[in-house]
């Protein structure tokens, strides 16, 4: 698995800011540990071909690995993935691209204790903070 790829493109879909971005809540750490499990093996391939085919477009547009892109550059490559642009007769990298955007919000938002949401930042940079002994395990701040 490309983990610069991995780990600079989810960086561009979660970036760091007002609040913990993909680098600051552990999101590639995450995605390269639960892609190894076994109920996820089938996504495996893809997402390995989905970075392969991201690192070789950015490499045909810029001459540069994508996380060696200017982040102008890294954005007009994902925004060239998504269009289709990026696509192949045995690959279609705007499918690839979807599911790796669902992925990422996953690693964000899931509870810690699965691994991902590193020091629950996801969940305070949307303003979720689970409450102990309510009849909800669910309830976002301000919630009665």
């Amino acid at each position: 698995m490309d983990t610069a790829t991995l780990a600079a493109v989810a960086e561009c879909i979660l970036p760091s800011g007002d609040g913990a971005g993909a680098r600051e809540t552990g999101v590639a750490q995450y995605l390269e540990t639960t892609l190894r499990e076994p109920y996820f093996h089938k996504l495996r391939g893809p997402i390995d071909q989905g970075l392969e085919r991201i690192r070789d477009f950015s490499r045909e547009r810029f001459s540069k690995d994508f996380p060696a892109c200017s982040p102008s550059d890294q954005t007009a490559v994902l925004e060239s993935v998504q269009a289709g642009d990026a696509d192949t007769p045995k690959f279609p990298a705007h499918w690839f691209f979807e599911i790796f955007i669902s992925l990422v919000l996953e690693a964000y938002l899931c509870d810690p204790a699965r691994g991902g949401n590193r020091d629950a930042g996801g969940w305070k940079h949307i303003g979720y903070s689970p409450r102990l002994g309510s009849d909800s395990p669910c309830v976002a701040e301000g919630s009665p």
